[in-house]
């Protein structure tokens, strides 16, 4: 997937000088935005001591404490602590701050949904000088369907596209028929259900 190898390029040459790299993917419900985030993830993990993949944030920040309860596994993932209790946002980042500081981390936000939530879960370091907050190195990956948090910021932002349709329909016929492209007794299926799908691999993947 090019969009794996240009972000993995990014992220890596950023990381030559020192910095703290914040990039956004940003795209529609099903276009691969996680499996990237996961994929990077898995391809980088080995390089940090620290990290954390924290999934679904948008419908796990609508539960009672939704957001404390994600700053508390946050803490977990990173300290390596467990039974780690939030009792407010605030007190969520004034524990981040404390305990992150200097720690090169690699972090996935899955599903941001706002602000508030990307403020509480990386303290403000979207704001304030990066160096305050994690250590030298850090990449934090954010994934969303909503750009306004990352444009507000001014983090970079990458976009999936939607698969072509030779693309499609191989990917349609690898997961249904465990072969690719499909054989000709599948072909008419498959394609049927390409046009359903409409480039998205999420769909494509479960139909």
């Amino acid at each position: 997937y090019c969009l794996v190898c240009n972000l993995l390029k990014l992220i890596r040459l950023e990381g030559e000088t020192n910095g703290i790299n914040i990039v956004g993917i940003c795209g529609k419900g099903g276009i691969g935005k996680t499996a990237i985030a996961m994929t990077i993830f898995d391809k980088l993990s080995h390089e940090f001591r620290y990290t954390s993949f924290i999934s679904d944030i948008r419908e796990e920040a609508k539960k009672h404490n939704g957001i404390c309860l994600l700053q508390a596994k946050l803490i977990s993932d990173i300290s390596k602590e467990t039974s780690v209790v939030i009792d407010t946002v605030n007190n969520g980042i004034s524990a981040i701050r404390r305990k992150f500081g200097c720690k090169k981390v690699l972090i996935v936000l899955d599903d941001i949904d706002d602000t508030k939530q990307l403020d509480a879960l990386v303290a403000d370091q979207v704001h304030v000088k990066r160096e305050h907050v994690f250590g030298a190195g850090s990449k934090i990956i954010i994934t969303t369907r909503n750009r306004a948090p990352l444009i507000a910021h001014g983090l970079e932002i990458y976009y999936p596209k939607e698969l072509k349709y030779p693309q499609s329909l191989k990917l349609f016929s690898l997961h249904a028929f465990k072969v690719s492209p499909p054989t000709s007794e599948f072909l008419g299926l498959s394609e049927k259900v390409v046009k359903v799908a409409g480039g998205l691999p999420l769909a494509l993947k479960v139909f």
